[in-house]
C-alpha cells in the first residue's frame, strides 16, 4: 500500500440542478453542530430520492439526542471494537495499559510521553472547528456565493435553544434556505497486530445538509480520510509535532472535498 495521506472516499460533484435545490447555505458553528435534531426527509416539498430516506433512517439512532454524547465522544468504549480504535480510547483518556500486547517493546517512559504529547495535539488542534474555517475560507477564495454567514441574532437565538426545540425556520427570514452541519464523528488510530507496529490516523465526518425551512433533511454523506503510517512513537515525538502536522493537513483535504462536492469548487486551482 502507497503510504500517504489522502482522503478515501473521493468526492464527486453534484449536479448543477441538485446543488441549486440547496439555495443559499448557511455552515453551523461547531459548538453546535453535535446537538442537532434531523427530522425525516418525507418532509420535502418535493419528492426525497429513495436513497436519502433509505440513508436517514439508517442515521436515525445516531443522530437523536440520547446517542449524541456517546456517538461523538472518542472516550467512550461503546463506540470502538477494534484495536485501532481502542488504541484512541486510550490516547484520548490518557491510559497507560497501552504496554501491555503489542506495545510491549515500547519503553513505558517513551510510551508516556507520547500518549501525552498525541493528547495535547488532539485537544489544542480540535478538528471540527478547523474543518469549518477552512471550509469558509475555500468557499470565499472561490467566491461562491451560496455559502453565507448567520447572522448574529440568529445565532445567539439558536444557541439559546435546546437541541430537541431548535428551530432553523427564522433563518428563512435572512434569505438561508439550507444548513450544513459538519461532525467529527471518528478519529482512531489504526493498528496492525505485530510489536511496535506503524499507525494510520484515520478520521470519519458526516456532512449533512438540512432545510431551513422545516428542519427536514435533503444530502448526506460521510469523508473518510487516513494518514500515511507512522510509529505511534513518532506521531508523539517533538511535542508530537507531526500529529500537528498531520491534523491541518486533515482539515484541509476534508474541506476540500467537502466544497468540492457542495459547490463545485476546486481548491487547487484558488
Amino acid at each position: 500500500m502507497d503510504n500517504f495521506s489522502r482522503v478515501t472516499s473521493e468526492p464527486k460533484p453534484l449536479s448543477a440542478d441538485f446543488r441549486k435545490q440547496f439555495g443559499k447555505v448557511a455552515l453551523m458553528p461547531a459548538d453546535m453542530a453535535q446537538d442537532v435534531v434531523f427530522t425525516s426527509p418525507d418532509a420535502l416539498k418535493d419528492p426525497a430520492p429513495p436513497w436519502a430516506i433509505k440513508t436517514f433512517n439508517r442515521l436515525a439512532s445516531a443522530t437523536q439526542t440520547d446517542d449524541i454524547s456517546h456517538r461523538t465522544s472518542l472516550a467512550d468504549p461503546r463506540n470502538y471494537y477494534d484495536l485501532g480504535r481502542m488504541m484512541c480510547i486510550l490516547v484520548v483518556s490518557g491510559g497507560a495499559a497501552l504496554t501491555e500486547g503489542i506495545f510491549c517493546t515500547v519503553s513505558q517512559s517513551k510510551l508516556d510521553a507520547s500518549l501525552s504529547a498525541v493528547k495535547r495535539a488532539l485537544d489544542k488542534e480540535p478538528l471540527q472547528p478547523g474543518i469549518e474555517t477552512t471550509v469558509r475560507q475555500m468557499a470565499l477564495a472561490g467566491n461562491c456565493n451560496q455559502l453565507v454567514a448567520i447572522p448574529e441574532a440568529e445565532l445567539l437565538r439558536l444557541k439559546s435553544q435546546t437541541a430537541t426545540n431548535r428551530s432553523f425556520s427564522a433563518l428563512t427570514n435572512s434569505g438561508i434556505d439550507s444548513v450544513l452541519i459538519l461532525r467529527v464523528n471518528r478519529q482512531q488510530f489504526g493498528v496492525v497486530r505485530r510489536l511496535n507496529p506503524p499507525t494510520t490516523f484515520a478520521i470519519s465526518v458526516d456532512v449533512y445538509l438540512c432545510h431551513a425551512g422545516d428542519g427536514s433533511y435533503e444530502y448526506f454523506r460521510t469523508v473518510e480520510y487516513e494518514s500515511l503510517e507512522r510509529k505511534f512513537t513518532d506521531w508523539g515525538a517533538k511535542d508530537a509535532i507531526a500529529m500537528r502536522a498531520e491534523i491541518k493537513q486533515a482539515e484541509y483535504y476534508i474541506a476540500e472535498a467537502i466544497v468540492t462536492e457542495l459547490f463545485d469548487l476546486d481548491p487547487s486551482k484558488l
